[in-house]
């Protein structure tokens, strides 16, 4: 998000680490003159920021407008940041030489999320969970427990998970971190829960008991990020990710055995791959990637990946899920409908078309931590779903819902009052 400043002999920019959104969470500001190689940190945490001729530095810091004195001459920051104008879609503002101000900003507070049990043919069985800001979900290898992952509505990145029992209808908190817990993973004996989490700065990979005793235990210390995605079925193998800026997200293979955990590369290629899913047969594996130009569905053997590539997504895909017998894989399209793809492989591998079974159910949140917002249960015939639907002024008001487009003329003036700078 580069701007050249005034003068034209530095540019302003983002500077961020690490993959999906998560870079965004300890991204810094910083100035770097043309000709030379020294970046000097204006803010942190903060993206995309705009020079103003008021003298001021406007940039996003967890969803506000924030505003800062800058002395464009010394390249120096000049006074305290200061929050300005809340709730905004990141990135999306633009201010005008004029003082004109227009930025969007969603009515999120009028929806809300619940959880759904949906068959096949999209009929409807709402859990009596109560609503919350929902944006991850597994469900437990016996079908008894949901893990969740439940947010603060204002930032998914504070999420902590929960778990549900679903006999019982009781929801109990698993983890306690203020830096937020995510992409929880059932091993498959149910006993333990994988995630990630920014305890050190980066999003690492964590364990911890189902049942919630014993300590967390830490399993990389890495600035990749490493989402847990699969374990085989012996519970002795984690697919996770892990991200490099000269490959992008690429897929490791960690192997669990008397207390050590190592990980090798399992696939690394110039694009994205992640959501990986093992089969049942722990034969075959199922991702999503970027090596189309846009984001598809590939099946490969597993676990030599090199053997073989096939894509079973048509149009774009997301979220990739094995049915529990092996012989359907089931997606999100780009417009929200839960495609099936029915899959052979034996003797060969032989796939047809995709189907949709439902359409417009399954919130569609892909940057909440790059968790999974449905799963399907061992039966194979009901998928638990987070599903989004508009509240506070009824399901027929107009706004409910939507994004809009807000214009501020003259706010220049109300910037001055705010922060006050000395051009």
């Amino acid at each position: 998000m580069p701007q050249f400043l005034p003068g034209g002999r530095a540019v302003l920019f983002t500077l961020a680490t690490g993959a999906g959104a998560s870079p965004w969470l300890n991204a810094q500001i910083v100035v770097q003159e043309l000709g030379g190689s020294t970046r000097r940190v204006l803010v942190e945490p903060g993206t995309d920021a705009r020079y103003l001729p008021t003298g001021h530095l406007v940039y996003e810091r967890e969803q506000s407008l924030v505003a800062v004195a800058f002395d464009v001459d010394r390249l120096a920051v000049t006074g305290e940041p200061v929050p300005v104008v809340e709730r905004v879609n990141r990135p999306n503002f633009a201010v005008g030489d004029d003082g004109s101000l227009v930025f969007l900003r969603s009515f999120d507070e009028r929806r809300e999320r619940r959880l759904v049990w949906v068959d096949r043919e999209g009929r409807e069985e709402p859990l009596p969970a109560e609503a919350g800001f929902y944006n991850s979900l597994r469900i437990s290898p016996d079908g008894s427990k949901v893990a969740l992952v439940l947010a603060d509505h204002e930032s998914w990145l504070s999420g902590e998970i929960y778990i549900l029992a679903l006999a019982r209808e009781a929801l109990t908190r698993l983890t306690i971190d203020p830096s937020g817990d995510l992409i929880p993973t059932w091993t498959p004996d149910g006993e333990r829960l994988a995630f990630v989490s920014s305890r050190d700065g980066s999003f690492d990979l964590y364990m911890k008991a189902a049942d919630g005793t014993g300590m967390v235990e830490q399993l990389t210390d890495s600035p990749n990020d490493s989402p847990p995605w699969s374990f085989t079925r012996d519970g002795k193998r984690l697919v996770l990710g892990d991200y490099h800026p000269e490959t992008g997200m690429d897929l490791l293979l960690m192997t669990l055995l008397d207390g050590s955990h190592e990980s090798e590369v399992l696939l690394a290629t110039e694009f994205d791959e992640w959501k990986a899913m093992v089969s049942p047969d722990d034969r075959w594996l199922v991702y999503q990637s970027t090596a189309s130009g846009q984001v598809e569905i590939y099946l490969r053997p597993f676990p030599a990946v090199q053997d073989g590539r096939w894509q079973l997504s048509s149009g774009g895909g997301t979220h990739p899920r094995w049915a529990p017998d092996g012989r359907e894989v089931f997606y999100k399209s780009p417009d929200g409908q839960l495609m099936a793809v029915p899959i052979q492989t034996e003797p060969s591998v032989v796939f047809g078309r995709p189907s949709m079974l439902f359409d417009g159910l399954i919130v569609n949140d892909d940057a909440a931590g790059d968790g999974y917002t449905y799963d399907i249960a061992p039966d194979g015939q009901r998928f638990l779903v987070i599903k989004e639907e508009a509240v506070a002024g009824g399901q027929d008001d107009p706004l409910a819902g939507l994004d809009q487009l807000h214009v501020v003329l003259n706010w220049f003036e109300e910037l001055e009052r705010l922060v006050p700078s000395k051009k």
